[in-house]
């Protein structure tokens, strides 16, 4: 009431005189007594309110999964959704947690969420949808949401098939414990997939597989979502190659291994002075060993992959079990970057051999085609351009929005 503070006062008046008949007409009136009412008014031009719950704050620089996550936070968003957020251990992420909020999302973490079920039972009846990802966050959840959000359209987005990545893993290993998590695994994420109103998966390979297993759960695919930026910067001005991945992730960090030990040798018998760029957070200590290796150049974590990705002549994923779609193999064809990869690698993601990318499954023939696109401009510029409209095709921010406006369409 004194100094600059008086203003606010004086200026309310004016505010409201100014604006009576507008506020009246198309504003709900908030009532400090009435929680609720405060929601209805700062959330009255949005369309539908959308919560989205995820085991970890996206960390878009670092894996592939937090990359989709933020643009379908960020096309929902556009579609005119007020977006809520909160993560499995419900904490504050530093820079994540704000850059969320800069996009407009309303991020929640404790102290202002104690507990799920408390805070559910104050905001759930508000949503028109839930989106959980990954199966096991949305399990401990999923009772909660259906007493205290029973009118929310529930969606269990798998980010990828896990039981279906750790079935290939264990596979591989012949390890019966494996084995017996991946039965575990399977059996929750059908579970869920029956329980939701709806399942959305990366590919349509997953699609068919659930398809086959319960045929009458509604199953869409929402993939990876990039923004093709191709880079000027000409095949005479890039050499060697780059693998990308997060090292949390078994699959990478098995294809990291198999590429170092057994496939560059064979490149660098023909091209001596082959480099090969792996990057990617939290590696193990079998990576790191691996370091000294020749034409290795380990790098760890890289905030803006650019400046790589447009001195590298190719990117290299030749993964040898996995699910869903490869975010590095995403990235890299938006770039403008040509890609060996083999076919677990590419399943599911519309690309065919010597047409999008060069495909093979043996050491001997993934080195014959590293070093075959890497000495062929002709080839490399037929494959650059290729794989970069087929990523603008079915990758493309406008490819999810076609999946997206349907769904939201019908929650109305």
């Amino acid at each position: 009431r004194t100094g600059v503070k008086a203003y606010q006062l004086v200026n309310q008046k004016k505010f409201l005189d100014r604006w009576k008949d507008v506020l009246e007409k198309s504003h709900p009136v908030a009532r400090p007594s009435d929680p609720d009412s405060l929601d209805r008014a700062a959330l009255h031009r949005c369309q539908r309110q959308v919560l989205v719950v995820d085991s970890y704050t996206p960390t878009p620089d670092r894996d592939s999964g937090s990359v989709r996550m933020v643009e379908l936070m960020k096309l929902l968003l556009e579609e005119g959704c007020s977006i809520t957020f909160f993560n499995q251990q419900l904490a504050r992420d530093a820079g994540y947690t704000d850059a969320l909020q800069q996009l407009g999302v309303e991020a929640w973490w404790k102290p202002w969420i104690r507990s799920a079920p408390s805070w559910l039972r104050r905001h759930g009846p508000r949503f028109d949808a839930i989106i959980v990802s990954r199966h096991y966050v949305l399990a401990p959840l999923l009772p909660l949401f259906r007493r205290f959000a029973p009118r929310a359209f529930l969606v269990f987005d798998t980010v990828d098939l896990h039981f279906l990545r750790e079935q290939r893993e264990a596979e591989r290993s012949a390890d019966p414990a494996a084995l017996r998590k991946t039965r575990r695994t399977r059996e929750a994420e059908l579970g869920l997939t029956r329980a939701a109103n709806a399942t959305w998966v990366v590919s349509g390979a997953e699609q068919a597989l659930l398809a086959e297993l319960l045929p009458s759960a509604s199953v869409s695919i929402v993939s990876n979502i990039h923004h093709a930026a191709p880079t000027p910067a000409e095949f005479s001005t890039r050499a060697g190659a780059i693998f990308v991945g997060s090292f949390r992730h078994p699959p990478n960090v098995d294809a990291a291994c198999w590429l170092i030990t057994s496939i560059l040798p064979l490149v660098r018998t023909r091209l001596p002075d082959f480099r090969l760029h792996v990057v990617g957070a939290d590696a193990p200590r079998q990576l790191l060993e691996l370091a000294s290796q020749p034409g290795v150049l380990l790098h760890g974590h890289v905030p803006a992959l650019e400046p790589l990705l447009d001195s590298c002549r190719l990117s290299v994923a030749p993964l040898r079990f996995g699910a869903g779609i490869k975010g590095k193999i995403n990235q890299s064809l938006a770039r403008g970057l040509p890609v060996v990869a083999s076919s677990c690698a590419i399943e599911g993601m519309f690309l065919s051999d010597g047409q999008d990318v060069l495909c093979a499954d043996s050491a001997a023939q993934l080195a014959d085609a590293i070093v075959r696109l890497h000495e062929d401009e002709a080839l490399w510029t037929r494959l650059r351009d290729a794989g970069r409209d087929s990523t603008q095709r079915h990758f493309s921010p406008e490819a999810a929005r076609r999946v997206l406006r349907p769904w939201l369409q019908a929650l109305r």
